[in-house]
């Protein structure tokens, strides 16, 4: 599904979602979700809570938040890490979490969150 958030209503969106998440097996889902958030990064909305949730749902949507965090950090993965950190959690796959952001603290163009998260 081709999706252009100026376009279309942000419910089709949601509803694709529900739909790809209950019909497909995790190792597929957690790739296209934080890639749609990644993708959607300059755009706000409550459907891309649904994302966030989905891939929380998951044991093992870590991996693919470290690897998103370090291809493109949006706010809604950097939301996902600080939950990590809110909860107690000191690594995520044997990193440091404290490492991962500052490796991100490093980098030139942040969102606006990341101060407000990990400041």
């Amino acid at each position: 599904m081709n999706f252009d958030p100026t376009n279309q209503s942000w419910l089709d969106l949601d509803k694709a979602i529900t739909e790809f998440c209950s019909d497909s097996p995790r190792a597929k889902v957690l790739p296209v979700l934080f890639d749609l958030l990644e993708r959607l990064s300059d755009t706000y909305s409550e459907v891309l809570w649904s994302v966030v949730h989905f891939a929380e749902l998951s044991d093992d949507y870590e991996p693919f938040l470290l690897d998103s965090l370090r291809r493109k950090p949006t706010e809604f993965a950097l939301v996902m890490l600080h939950r990590k950190l809110n909860a107690g959690q000191q690594t995520i796959r044997g990193e440091s979490i404290s490492s991962v952001v500052l490796e991100l603290r490093s980098r030139e163009h942040l969102p606006e969150a990341f101060q407000r998260l990990f400041s």
